[in-house]
């Protein structure tokens, strides 16, 4: 649970922390994103995201570990559907946009970007997990907001 512990501070140090500098919004909200996908690369993190590794090892196992990673996993949850509200309150997102929804898409590119980058080698896959992103905010866009512009780094 240390080790996990640790995980979980690096991860709020690389992608969170950074991403608070970003105006609330799409661009937070982009930068939340963009930092998830691109930390265990930046943190010299040869096994991949600690998280997403304790996840798929605990996840039917139960336990005091399993209940620190769902924990932690519920925590980043929260945060996120917290950035993806304030995307709603700045008017960049539609007002019916279901923030848990969001978020659920959110980690499911998530989890398919460790899958086919780590398990399959795809070296397209920060392009098509940056694309799935693009596409889930095109979907829940307020018609009057536009399009927040992507960091060069991410234009890979």
């Amino acid at each position: 649970i240390a080790v996990l512990d640790e995980a979980a501070r690096r991860f709020t140090e690389a992608v969170f922390l950074p991403a608070f500098k970003a105006p609330r919004g799409l661009k937070r909200l982009r930068a939340l994103f963009e930092n998830w996908i691109t930390w265990p690369e930046h943190a010299h993190l040869r096994g991949g995201c600690p998280m997403h590794a304790a996840s798929a090892e605990y996840d039917d196992q139960p336990g005091p570990m399993r209940d620190a990673v769902v924990e932690r996993q519920r925590l980043v949850a929260r945060e996120l559907a917290k950035a993806v509200k304030m995307a709603v309150d700045t008017g960049e997102l539609r007002a019916d946009t279901d923030p848990g929804q969001f978020v659920f898409e959110m980690f499911g590119l998530i989890l398919a970007f460790y899958h086919t980058q780590r398990l399959l080698g795809d070296g397209a896959a920060v392009s098509r997990a940056i694309a799935g992103f693009d596409r889930l905010v095109d979907a829940h866009r307020a018609h009057a907001a536009k399009p927040a512009s992507r960091p060069a780094a991410a234009r890979r």
